[in-house]
């Protein structure tokens, strides 16, 4: 449901008097100003593009046409093929990102192991070479 929000403010007006100013040597006094501040629940199915406000002999008439039962569901049916549409979007995206994700998985692990193997051949390297040393010495 949707709110309507009615605001109407009319301002203050002269008293209507028999005398006039001159005769009674100030202004007459004056009817205080009239607020209005009124809410009205309007229903979901409401057409918002084709409500009309009248207001006449202090009278507001608002008049709030419902749609028609078929422009509702074209409507509800357009909305829903977008989502459906910005779901399988969404959902190509977050596969395509999965398959890159396994595959900086997958070289994340190929560069640890090669970081293993060249430490593997490093610490061969150095006590090959200190079997060298120890040979010479």
């Amino acid at each position: 449901r949707r709110t309507l929000i009615v605001s109407v403010t009319e301002k203050a007006t002269p008293k209507p008097s028999d005398s006039t100013p001159s005769e009674q040597g100030d202004t007459p006094a004056a009817q205080p100003a009239h607020k209005l501040l009124q809410r009205v629940d309007i229903p979901a199915d409401a057409d918002w593009s084709k409500v009309q406000l009248s207001y006449a002999d202090g009278l507001l008439t608002a008049k709030v046409p419902r749609k028609a039962r078929g422009e509702e569901e074209e409507e509800f049916g357009e909305k829903a093929r977008a989502a459906a549409a910005e779901v399988k979007e969404r959902a190509g995206r977050v596969a395509a990102l999965r398959a890159e994700l396994e595959e900086e998985r997958r070289r994340s692990m190929e560069a640890q192991r090669a970081l293993h193997q060249a430490r593997a051949e490093f610490v061969r390297a150095v006590a090959e070479e200190r079997r060298e040393l120890s040979i010479e010495a």
